[in-house]
């Protein structure tokens, strides 16, 4: 930075070669770094900055210069601290931005052709700038067109695919305002995304295709958000809104994609985040489209997805939330994918002859997944609590007793407490649940579901086979996910529970309190007939 400064005090001439060469040793050696104050201090940042925008807005430098001083501004933008002559001109800033990517009212068709670079750090900046400064960035990207302008270059025969990486990840930002996402919508950028989807996918082995189809799956997730359970603006909780034919058309035409990612080895490392933007979209599949699939396939495929999400033990609720969400509404439409399901969790299954308090050795001897999810069955997340048991529950045929047998009765607690099912237990279940006084696990509202599936925007995953669908009361086809939500959930009322539903429901906080105190080991079933 010091360097650069020095140039400018020493009024460099602008066609000087010390400008490049400058600016690209900068580059080099901070394009890993994210972090610039503690190095170079705040006043040397905002100087560095306030430089290079003045220069670019006066077109000071050469195309090559300016390239590289952008890629400088963008590394800068990494860090919130010392913005300072960004935020106090954003509307400038930007606007300027917005003129080097081409973001006008009508794009230039031959701007920057020979250096298209220009155009891909430009929008970069623009990306950090609104992850930076938000809101008043988005408002002010709003206020200048921004998404008009946005998809008009997406759909430009002349713009180069670089840039599908950033004005993909200025849509998805953007599309967080929910305003926004009828706007996008309106300015057909469902076209351009799907179009870029069936075009990234038919070479999986760039590794540019398949950063280009991640950014366009997360845009197509968030804004179709509004189809799936995760919709907050339904009246009914857990119900997307109907699809539109337009909306119909355009998940008609990603299924050959999706069905693509999905087949793909899940062996191979660099996939997998395409793999679970996939799942993330699948959510919000439209059931009409779900027939489309390749039943028998698909579902194998997410099995794969879920062997590898279990793995996952930095942030276990953002990598099986999702997945568990799409095979669990799948195995509530097609009975005969429980059983499949249930023997990839279970391969032990017949050799569990009794139930107990604990969960029996031949579920959490590490064969199959049952050892890696039933830990997850008292965990203190309630979306991934919560998904987890409902996924074991379905598996195993709704059948209470097939759940405890499986996974102990310790474990099956907090969802035999949730539905009301420790009577079918006799003495030994309603010993329990006169037991205690404490509020118990409970389904996780859409902002709990939100907020864990769509953090840093990762996991969700898909649909059915073309059997048995439930249908809405308007006799429309219902999408997994709408079928996960339909069975149960709507047995149970909040509002109106009974006393013995209060008991149980405040039972299973104590069981899983005790069972993380280790105290539940020594407890004897004839304690609870007494």
């Amino acid at each position: 930075m010091r360097e650069i400064l020095i140039l400018a005090q020493s009024n460099t001439p602008a066609d000087s070669p010390a400008w490049l060469s400058s600016f690209i040793t900068f580059n080099k050696e901070n394009a890993n770094m994210f972090t610039f104050v503690d190095r170079f201090g705040e006043d040397t940042k905002k100087n560095f900055i306030q430089l290079i925008l003045e220069k670019l807005e006066g077109r000071f430098w050469s195309p090559e210069v300016v390239y590289e001083a952008l890629t400088a501004l963008r590394l800068c933008f990494r860090e919130t601290a010392a913005l300072d002559p960004v935020s106090n001109n954003d509307q400038k800033v930007i606007k300027m931005l917005m003129d080097y990517a081409n973001l006008k009212d009508e794009p230039e068709p031959d701007y920057q052709e020979t250096l298209p670079g220009i155009l891909v750090e430009s929008a970069k900046c623009l990306v950090n700038v609104v992850m930076r400064l938000t809101p008043n960035s988005e408002r002010i990207l709003t206020s200048l067109d921004g998404p008009a302008k946005i998809v008009r270059l997406l759909k430009s025969s002349n713009a180069p695919k670089e840039l599908r990486f950033p004005l993909g990840r200025l849509i998805f930002l953007l599309s967080l305002n929910n305003t926004l996402v009828s706007t996008f919508t309106q300015l057909g950028v469902y076209d351009v995304l799907v179009h870029i989807l069936e075009e990234s996918v038919t070479d999986l082995s760039e590794s540019s295709n398949i950063s280009y189809a991640i950014e366009a799956l997360k845009c197509i997730f968030k804004l179709s958000m509004h189809l799936g359970p995760l919709n907050d603006t339904s009246p009914i909780k857990g119900k997307g809104k109907e699809p539109t034919p337009e909306e119909i058309e355009h998940f008609t035409r990603m299924i050959g994609p999706l069905q693509k990612i999905l087949d793909a080895p899940s062996s191979e490392l660099r996939l997998r985040p395409l793999k679970d933007s996939c799942v993330n979209v699948l959510i919000n599949v439209p059931g009409p489209c779900t027939k489309l699939f390749q039943p028998e396939q698909t579902l194998q495929s997410l099995i794969q997805i879920l062997k590898y999400q279990t793995e996952e033990t930095t942030n276990p609720a953002q990598a099986l939330t999702p997945i568990l969400l799409v095979l669990t509404s799948i195995a509530k439409a097609i009975p005969a994918a429980r059983q499949i399901l249930k023997k990839e969790v279970f391969p032990n299954a017949d050799q569990v002859s009794s139930s107990g308090i604990e969960a029996p050795s031949a579920s959490i001897d590490g064969v199959g997944l049952s050892s890696k999810l039933i830990p997850h069955m008292t965990s203190f997340n309630f979306a991934l609590k919560y998904y987890v048991n409902e996924f074991l529950f379905v598996i195993c045929d709704e059948d209470a007793n097939e759940l405890v047998r499986m996974t102990g009765f310790g474990n099956a607690a907090g969802l035999l407490a949730t539905y009301n099912l420790f009577s079918m237990f006799g003495g030994a279940g309603a010993g329990l649940a006169k037991e205690v006084n404490m509020p118990p696990p409970r389904e996780p509202n859409v902002d709990e579901q939100e907020k864990e599936i769509e953090e840093a925007t990762h996991n969700l995953s898909l649909k059915e086979e073309n059997a048995d669908i439930p249908s809405h009361p308007r006799g429309q086809p219902m999408g997994f996910m709408e079928a996960l939500r339909s069975v149960k959930k709507e047995e149970i009322d909040d509002n109106n529970e009974d006393e013995d539903e209060k008991k149980a429901r405040e039972l299973s906080e104590l069981m899983q309190k005790l069972e993380a105190q280790g105290i539940v080991k020594i407890m004897r079933k004839d304690d609870y007939q007494k």
